[in-house]
């Protein structure tokens, strides 16, 4: 219940990915009936995800995939329509996707968190490893192109169009919102899975690059986890004050308002009495 949206947008949408390359009908329609159902405001991504596959499709197979598009609009549909408050969900999803961005362009400072900022260049700061597999696994399959005539259309399609997402969201995650890097790195992974399972060559070199990428990166994040939490400790106190006035000034099983979500664990630590509900960030 406490799995923020992201996660399950994030899962769906790699389904919605994997029923389109499979012309599964069925799983088209729930996966985007599902992601529209419990996180509106990323409906947008089901639709970039299929207009880049329904473009390089139609690119490379000659073919327009009209019902499959016809089929994922009624799923968005459907997940909208059917959420408990519909036009509340589709108001609250137009400010945090088109009126949220409209005034970062006016400038307005505005306080949010920091994963709706670009992430600019520090990309590589963070995500060089998994950048490294990536530009590896982008070269060869660029260089196998013009030695694999043999891989069918479907193939080409479906590798062509993984690449063209994980290269969109990894701009967007430069450039727009660094939120973006979780489908940057879920399309990264499934390119570099299938550049691995087609066996084009150099297969072998990539499987040993990832085993030494695993190994590095496992011990590269306990060392910044490490540095993170000595740099954003907190005094383990600081809401003691306030949850214990609820706790004196309240009813068991009254309703809590937390302005800021990640309050709630210091404040429940002390009050434990009471039901919470948390508002996100303030701009919201």
């Amino acid at each position: 219940a406490m799995a923020r949206p992201h996660v399950l947008s994030l899962g769906l949408n790699i389904l919605l990915f994997t029923f389109l390359a499979g012309e599964n009908f069925l799983g088209v329609f729930f996966a985007s009936f599902a992601s529209a159902f419990l996180h509106l405001s990323l409906f947008w991504a089901s639709i970039l995800i299929f207009g880049v596959w329904a473009l390089i499709k139609i690119l490379n197979e000659r073919k327009i995939p009209a019902k499959e598009g016809l089929v994922l609009l009624a799923g968005i549909l459907a997940g909208w329509v059917l959420r408990p408050n519909p036009l509340g969900a589709a108001k609250l999803a137009y400010i945090q996707t088109v009126g949220l961005a409209i005034e970062k362009l006016k400038g307005v400072p505005l306080h949010f968190g920091s994963e709706l900022f670009p992430l600019g260049f520090l990309i590589f700061n963070y995500f060089w490893l998994f950048f490294a597999a990536w530009a590896v696994a982008t070269f060869i399959f660029l260089r196998a192109m013009f030695k694999r005539p043999d891989l069918i259309e479907r193939q080409k399609t479906i590798i062509w169009a993984s690449l063209a997402l994980s290269f969109i969201f990894f701009l967007m995650t430069v450039f727009l919102a660094q939120r973006s890097f979780d489908f940057w790195v879920g399309f990264g992974v499934i390119f570099v899975g299938l550049i691995f399972s087609n066996s084009l060559p150099f297969r072998d070199y990539l499987i040993y690059f990832g085993i030494l990428v695993f190994i590095f990166s496992a011990g590269y994040s306990v060392y910044q986890r490490g540095l993170i939490l000595n740099s954003i400790g907190w005094e383990t106190g600081r809401f003691q004050a306030a949850g214990e006035w609820l706790k004196n000034n309240s009813q068991a099983g009254d309703v809590v308002f937390n302005a800021s979500w990640d309050y709630f664990p210091e404040i429940f630590f002390w009050d434990s009495k009471n039901f919470y509900i948390s508002g996100m960030d303030p701009i919201f």
